[in-house]
């Protein structure tokens, strides 16, 4: 910025890092000056698709989410929120077509993994999410044991299964 101090890439970057000290009007303002000089700015309007999104406004986040996926269709963030949007609006069959199409694109990566389990999680079928869950070779492989132990239980529980919780420790591990 201080070469170019209307640089949308600097700016939005320095928005993002504030977000949370500026709080949302201002951040909003920001993101959305950067959008008037740079309204092409993949970064900003994914951040801003993330931040419409957390702040409730799902139509407006989903708007914008469309413009970056036909600004940058191979982006994965992109369709993983695409198909998470789908599934907000009630559309579980598109939700499903565009996840399984992202996961045959991405098959490791963890937000369409995450989106996947998620979708299936909460659209009554747990069985199908419990497959994901102890598919080991198709799981992230940074996620933690006391994760994986908690989706368990959740699974159990959407499926109807009674769930006996044992003593958990720190990390979310079943003792005795």
């Amino acid at each position: 910025l201080a070469l170019d101090p209307g640089d949308a890439d600097g700016r939005a970057t320095l928005a993002i890092l504030r977000a949370q000290f500026d709080g949302w009007p201002a951040t909003e303002q920001v993101l959305r000056d950067v959008l008037r000089s740079s309204p092409d700015n993949i970064p900003t309007l994914e951040f801003m698709t993330f931040f419409l999104q957390g702040v409730g406004r799902c139509t407006e986040s989903r708007a914008l989410n469309e413009r970056v996926a036909a600004l940058a269709p191979l982006s994965a963030n992109c369709q993983h929120r695409r198909a998470l949007k789908h599934w907000i609006f009630g559309e579980i069959a598109e939700a499903d077509r565009v996840i399984d199409h992202a996961r045959q694109i991405w098959p490791d990566h963890p937000l369409v993994w995450n989106s996947r389990l998620l979708i299936y999680a909460f659209t009554d079928r747990p069985g199908a999410a419990r497959q994901m869950i102890e598919d080991g070779k198709g799981r992230p492989a940074d996620m933690r044991p006391g994760a994986i132990a908690i989706w368990r239980q959740l699974l159990s529980a959407l499926a109807g299964i009674p769930v006996i919780v044992k003593e958990v420790d720190d990390a979310g591990l079943q003792r005795g």
